[in-house]
């Protein structure tokens, strides 16, 4: 897709046209005021196509990101059916009941994630195991944390990407991902997210620059709480 300010000045060029004769004509008012007329239409004119323009490309791109989690969620089912056909051929029918009670429950506290508010910290919450396949999630969010403001929410995703991408290197491999448990929850007026991955106890403080996390969540007003095994940060009120 386009970009860039090319993008947007081939829109407005019939106006800036006009705009530059007006400049430099020589007729005086006469002239200069169907010139000015004009001018103020082309550039209605040229808005209305940036517009139009702009919604085309949102579209397209929404479009695209939804196929791909499609394309994440088709993955993700076509794995279980593996799994279940694996223990079926097996011989060990005994456990599929425990595997499917397993992606139910899973099911059932996504369906509670993505009621959460703002919507788009939903988003972001349901799809982490689609956009970080290196984890095996387990998100659990509070009933107290289901209904958070603009702000927080924005202050939350922010935080939450810094942190995963220092983390997601040590994930291990893609055949065998490593554990990580997502909590949300307030306390108070305080809002609080906590990371626990499945990580050696003497690894994870050598796995991030706890310093420089720190001072990277400091310009949302997030206060890094590192524990032993885990990690909390906390957006005070």
């Amino acid at each position: 897709m386009e970009d860039g300010w090319t993008y947007g000045f081939k829109h407005f060029a019939p106006a800036c046209g006009f705009i530059l004769l007006m400049a430099l004509q020589p007729w005086g008012w006469s002239v200069g005021v169907p010139l000015g007329f004009l001018t103020v239409c082309m550039l209605l004119r040229g808005w209305k196509r940036f517009g139009r323009a702009l919604e085309k490309q949102c579209r397209l791109r929404n479009a695209d990101e939804t196929l791909q989690l499609l394309s994440r969620h088709r993955h993700d089912w076509m794995n279980h059916v593996q799994v279940v056909t694996g223990y079926a051929s097996m011989g060990q029918a005994q456990r599929i009941p425990p595997y499917l009670e397993k992606q139910v429950n899973r099911l059932q506290e996504e369906r509670l994630i993505s009621r959460v508010e703002p919507s788009f910290l939903a988003l972001t919450l349901v799809t982490l195991p689609q956009e970080y396949p290196e984890w095996q999630w387990e998100i659990h969010v509070d009933e107290s944390a289901r209904r958070l403001t603009f702000r927080d929410g924005e202050r939350i995703q922010a935080a939450l990407k810094e942190v995963l991408s220092r983390l997601t290197p040590f994930s291990g491999d893609g055949e065998d991902p490593a554990e990580i448990w997502l909590r949300l929850w307030k306390e108070g007026k305080e809002v609080r997210l906590t990371l626990d991955p499945e990580l050696p106890v003497d690894h994870l403080p050598s796995t991030i620059d706890r310093e420089e996390l720190r001072d990277r969540i400091k310009r949302w007003k997030a206060v890094l709480q590192p524990e032993a095994e885990s990690m909390t940060i906390r957006f005070p009120g």
